[in-house]
């Protein structure tokens, strides 16, 4: 599991050996931004092609897609798994079962969610976005910005899953998952808590979040 406030320098990219935190920051930030473009391409492309109260979730494809969209023209291996072994993660030749593994129990899960006239109440959310985010981050698939990857599959959820969106990024709800530095520490110490089991409170974070996510797109109706 990452540490907070992980900062990754020097680093190699397509533009070069990058040392400067910010100017890697600066390609990271718009990395996001085309993944949640991305993102928002494929709940227009998936609408009205399901019925169904709630979207699809990803696939292995998809997240490799999503993260080429979002890094591609920073690093060479992007849409690629990690290859190499770290001290965080899944062993390279375990990360495509694992991730198979989580999007087949995402799927399981969301089946549930459809009979169920609560479906997408809060709770149930952040509790999916929450566990898929912390399995995501175990699993580490990616050499870096596994981070980033994460946070940008919650939009993936809440979006396309969830169908809590608008036709167009500008007025797409946003998860904020770092307003103030209380966040951050909340969101790395209860992410440590549900490497040893105990997730509760990572969910809570989740259900906060979601809280202040769908709050914002209610008044907006």
């Amino acid at each position: 599991m990452p540490s907070q406030k992980r900062q990754t320098e020097p680093i190699h990219t397509l533009h070069g050996l990058l040392s400067d935190y910010a100017e890697i920051k600066r390609h990271l930030l718009a990395g996001e931004l085309r993944g949640r473009r991305w993102i928002i391409d494929r709940a227009r492309e998936l609408y009205g092609l399901h019925r169904a109260a709630l979207g699809p979730v990803p696939d292995t494809y998809e997240l490799l897609d999503l993260h080429r969209a979002m890094f591609g023209e920073v690093f060479e291996w992007a849409g690629e798994t990690r290859t190499i072994v770290t001290n965080i993660g899944v062993p390279p030749e375990q990360i495509r079962i694992e991730l198979r593994k989580l999007f087949d129990d995402m799927a399981y899960r969301v089946e549930l969610l459809t009979s169920d006239k609560e479906a997408t109440n809060v709770r149930a959310m952040a509790e999916l976005i929450a566990d898929t985010h912390r399995r995501f981050q175990w699993i580490h698939p990616f050499q870096d910005t596994n981070g980033r990857t994460g946070r940008t599959l919650d939009h993936y959820l809440l979006w396309v899953t969830f169908r809590v969106t608008r036709d167009d990024l500008s007025s797409a709800p946003i998860i904020e998952h770092f307003t103030n530095e209380t966040d951050e520490v909340a969101y790395y110490s209860s992410l440590r808590d549900g490497d040893v089991g105990q997730a509760d409170a990572f969910r809570s974070y989740y259900r906060q979040k979601l809280l202040e996510v769908v709050a914002s797109f209610q008044v907006q109706d």
